[in-house]
């Protein structure tokens, strides 16, 4: 059919009617009234069924292909509509009000019809969504949205976000040979345990996501950190959306003193493109933001804290840091969900270079840090602080903070020694047990420092292989410090404090004791046992108790001596004498 008979006809008050048999009223000027819309439809679909049309929840998609037809004429007249109840009959108004009706709302970006001009068997079936599906949870990508997430099995997770438009331009591959290695040049800061958590301090060029519970400490923590880089010559920007300039202000009086330097600029802000043009302006060596959830793009319609606005400005900060002229530091804070996971996409952790984890409750002096991940040094390591009012302390010695000094005179029953393994750093812990008597029918078994099954374990050891009562006894188990345990190394001497508490006989505070107890009561040995023993020997102890075979005999100490043993009956046998 011609293009010219295909639009005579569309105009034509016969065609309008379609199969309904109706003629449709037209007015002095030539137009059909707004009570034809129905005939107009029906006719109009009778004659275009057979042409492509998108699906009705895929607004967005226009198709094009080799199968669509040239109906350039019907694309020219597809136009806005020339006001209420108007359908004049050259047809353009027309075919807007039935499209409308046909297919709904539709964007003026998406026709009805995939109408183009030429030759389509040169032409490719192009089909271009406006955005991705991303899980919140494990940032798998889907087409459309879904309830149950494809790759982590978690219900209404998938959040829209919009693809940026990649503008940048292509690199070409070099050979390895001819690359030059990073010197991971370091911000080296005056707290010993934040530099050994990160293998050595702040790497220049790097972004560091710091994440904790609420009260933990992060802003307190990188406030000291943009401190001790600023006493360093370096230039800091400290960008808070949850702060504003007095309460940074007053919170680094009551911290820093008179240790604060002149090149720490501070930004009270939740617009990324504003901390971007100041970062531009004071050309900062380390950038601290707080936090990555509280600033948001202008460029993307979504709240602060958003996935897409999580990444988006997170995308912005790694460009930051590795796509300027000089290297340039980025330390970022994430902040916790319930489940204790950073709030976002898991898509950010793998977007950083170091995940640092700060854990501590609000009203405890204790804080642990460490790394879940560390492209620039070990995951292993654990540093240790104290919260006080003048801010993060460094514990460089943690033996003196998890151990109680006491001498013969002030020995007390129910406590025992160890030592565990943070990392590559041998630590002397203290545990502690209190024993009471039982009114129940099931006795209370409470661990702060242990799971409760291991606790349900260890009381089963000692009843069944070392001869003691305690299916009517309630056991308490802690730890001078609140530290948690996460080897079993600790194991002989949370059932040596448990015996001291029930026989009320006080262990010596010269005695270690360092080994697993297997279920048959067989002592087992642990890794790393000789640096455990050295730090006893460098602390001044005396005996440890350890399982045999677990240490070679030819070695020796200065001051501590070694007693291996087979059994649980054995040690309980030669420490209280019975």
């Amino acid at each position: 059919m011609r293009r010219g008979a295909k639009t005579e006809r569309f105009a034509s008050p016969r065609y309008a009617a379609g199969r309904s048999g109706r003629q449709p009223r037209i007015t002095d000027e030539g137009e059909f009234s707004a009570q034809e819309v129905p005939f107009l439809s029906s006719g109009f679909h009778a004659d275009t069924r057979h042409l492509k049309c998108p699906r009705r929840d895929s607004a967005d998609t226009t198709v094009f292909g080799a199968d669509c037809r040239t109906q350039a004429p019907i694309q020219a007249q597809t136009r806005s509509a020339g006001g209420k109840g108007a359908l004049r009959s050259a047809g353009g108004d027309a075919h807007e009000a039935i499209r409308l009706r046909r297919f709904g709302s539709i964007t003026a970006r998406a026709a009805p019809v995939g109408f183009c001009e030429g030759d389509f068997s040169e032409r490719c079936v192009s089909v271009k969504t406006k955005g991705v599906f991303r899980c919140s949870r494990c940032g798998h990508e889907s087409p459309k949205w879904v309830g149950k997430c494809p790759g982590c099995d978690a219900w209404n997770t998938l959040v829209q976000s919009v693809p940026q438009e990649n503008n940048k331009e292509a690199k070409s591959p070099r050979r390895l040979s001819e690359l030059s290695s990073g010197t991971n040049e370091r911000i080296v800061t005056h707290m010993e345990e934040f530099n050994r958590v990160l293998g050595g301090g702040i790497v220049r060029d790097s972004v560091t996501i710091l994440t904790a519970k609420p009260g933990a400490g992060k802003s307190t923590l990188l406030l000291q950190v943009a401190a001790d880089a600023a006493a360093q010559g370096y230039r800091v920007l400290y960008a808070s959306a949850e702060e504003s300039d007095s309460q940074i202000k007053g919170r680094a009086d009551r911290i820093l003193g008179n240790r604060q330097a002149g090149n720490i600029w501070v930004l009270a802000d939740t617009a990324m493109e504003n901390v971007l043009d100041v970062v531009r302006k004071t050309d900062p060596d380390l950038v601290v933001i707080d936090s990555i959830q509280t600033f948001a793009l202008e460029a993307y319609n979504s709240r602060p804290g958003s996935p897409i606005q999580t990444m988006e400005c997170a995308n912005e900060l790694v460009r930051l840091a590795k796509g300027g002229e000089r290297p340039r530091a980025v330390i970022m804070v994430g902040q916790m969900t319930k489940e204790d996971e950073i709030a976002g996409l898991r898509a950010l952790e793998h977007l950083v270079d170091t995940v640092l984890i700060l854990t501590g409750e609000s009203g405890e002096e204790l804080r642990e840090a460490w790394c879940s991940k560390n492209r620039f040094g070990s995951t292993g390591e654990m540093g240790f602080f104290s919260m006080t009012e003048e801010g993060m302390r460094s514990l460089d010695n943690p033996s003196e903070f998890f151990m109680t000094g006491r001498t013969r005179a002030g020995e007390v029953c129910g406590s025992a020694l160890t030592v565990i393994k943070e990392g590559t750093r041998p630590i002397i812990v203290e545990i502690e047990s209190l024993v009471s008597n039982s009114f129940t029918p099931y006795p209370a078994r409470i661990g702060e420092c242990l799971r409760r099954d291991q606790l349900n374990t260890l009381v089963s050891i000692l009843e069944q292989r070392g001869g003691i009562d305690l299916y009517n006894k309630n056991v308490v188990i802690k730890t001078t410090g609140g530290l948690l345990f996460r080897e079993q190394a600790v194991n002989l001497a949370t059932i040596m404090s448990i015996v001291s508490s029930v026989k009320n006989i006080a262990i010596p505070p010269e005695c270690v004791f360092i080994a697993d107890v297997g279920l048959t009561g067989e002592l087992k040995k642990v890794p790393a046992l000789e640096g455990r023993i050295r730090e006893l020997d460098r602390m001044g102890f005396e005996r440890v108790y350890v399982a045999r075979d677990s240490i070679k005999p030819s070695l020796k100490f200065d001051r501590v001596e070694v007693f291996p043993r087979n059994t649980l009956r054995e040690v309980i046998a030669e420490v209280f004498g019975a």
